[in-house]
């Protein structure tokens, strides 16, 4: 009686972690068209080793990222052509992108009074995508919640490669780590500010040494009175 009594309680949800649920509902909430920022990319490969551009949710579609510099100067025009048909234009990361993350295998490694740590077996689908497919699941990850609040904040996602895997025939990942970390506004709003990414691994002409890391700055919150539909960039010079 007693052990079915738990198991009713269990699968009720009677028992989830209020931490969880309120960080989950928390990044649920967050939209990357709330904010105006800077973002600051630098890599160690390719002869573009740094990028600073502007992104404004209320420019018309396709035209919301700014490129103000590459590799500390100003763009090209035939840089900004080729900034203009990248992939790296598309919506930021968010807060919200936890939800991916912790959807999860998810258990409780530590708590104190101040924070608490949770391990995360493998990522949940979608958390990281790497020339369109899914390996979120070669992935475990830790998460770090600031609890010294009601309301609780991931400050630090942890990332680690489980396994060695190829993304494509002559390429072989054998170790990767990352650190994201957020943050919250004066609002309270939380935001990332941090990603960076170190992967090794071998090819047909030599090892892989790659690191990459994102910055995010100058947040500026988007008036609540712009349009909630986007214009084309098309349809806006129309008569």
């Amino acid at each position: 009686m007693m052990i079915g009594l738990l198991l009713v309680f269990w699968a009720s949800g009677a028992w989830a972690d209020p931490v969880l649920e309120a960080v989950r509902a928390e990044a649920a909430s967050i939209s990357a068209d709330d904010y105006r920022l800077i973002r600051i990319y630098t890599d160690n490969s390719g002869k573009t080793r740094q990028r600073r551009a502007a992104y404004d949710p209320t420019r018309p579609d396709g035209e919301e990222w700014l490129l103000l510099e590459r590799n500390e100067q100003p763009p090209s025009d035939k840089y900004q052509r080729k900034y203009e048909q990248s992939e790296e234009r598309g919506a930021p990361e968010t807060y919200g992108r936890i939800l991916n993350y912790l959807d999860g295998e998810v258990s409780l490694l530590s708590r104190t009074k101040e924070q608490s740590t949770y391990q995360i077996r493998r990522l949940g689908v979608g958390s990281i995508l790497l020339e369109g497919d899914d390996i979120s699941d070669r992935i475990s990850g830790e998460a770090v919640i600031d609890t010294r609040t009601n309301k609780p904040l991931v400050t630090e996602i942890r990332l680690k490669v489980e396994e060695s895997f190829k993304p494509h025939w002559l390429v072989r990942i054998h170790e990767g780590t990352g650190v994201i970390r957020f943050e919250r506004l004066a609002d309270g709003t939380p935001v990332i500010r941090q990603q960076s990414l170190a992967v090794s691994g071998g090819q047909p002409f030599g090892s892989i040494d790659y690191r990459v890391e994102f910055l995010y700055r100058d947040y500026q919150p988007v008036r609540e009175d712009r349009p909630s539909v986007k214009t084309s960039s098309t349809a806006k010079h129309r008569p």
